[in-house]
């Protein structure tokens, strides 16, 4: 039952883009714009869109390091930082998962595979993470911070 929903959502979100899509072309069609400029359009969206998930990433893994760096040394902004770089891996991962699922949709792939798959991975890193944000944000690792805070 909750697989077909899920089905039918997908569908709806990939029709309510396929409709904002046509909008598009027609748009540009209506300037005079040609097949192969539409079709440059749709592939310079998509490289954005790559690029903002790379840059995204490296953003995440940045705020990563230095906020170890700075839970390390005991550093109350350290454990913060840290919390927000897994929170935002989580939700990255969640992401993926959906754009994952909506592409199967679109694929029209009639097996549960994907859905495995999908919980497999939301397993294997989900998870970890959502342990790393119980630790970060427990009252051990605050009275760690707080003590040592107050002993320099």
């Amino acid at each position: 039952m909750g697989v077909d929903r899920h089905r039918r959502h997908a569908v709806r979100l990939r029709n309510h883009v396929s409709y904002r899509w046509f909008q598009l072309s027609s748009r540009l069609r209506d300037l005079g714009a040609s097949e192969e400029q539409i079709a440059q359009v749709s592939q310079q969206g998509f490289l954005l869109v790559g690029l903002g998930g790379i840059l995204a990433l490296l953003a995440i893994n940045a705020m990563g390091i230095i906020g170890g760096i700075g839970l390390l040394r005991l550093r109350e902004w350290g454990r913060q930082l840290a919390q927000w770089a897994t929170w935002a891996l989580l939700l990255m991962l969640l992401v993926l998962i959906v754009m994952y699922l909506n592409a199967t949709v679109e694929a029209r792939v009639e097996s549960l595979a994907p859905l495995l798959q999908s919980a497999i991975i939301l397993v294997v890193f989900g998870i970890p993470l959502a342990l790393m944000i119980r630790a970060l944000r427990s009252q051990a690792i605050r009275y760690a911070i707080w003590s040592a805070q107050g002993t320099q």
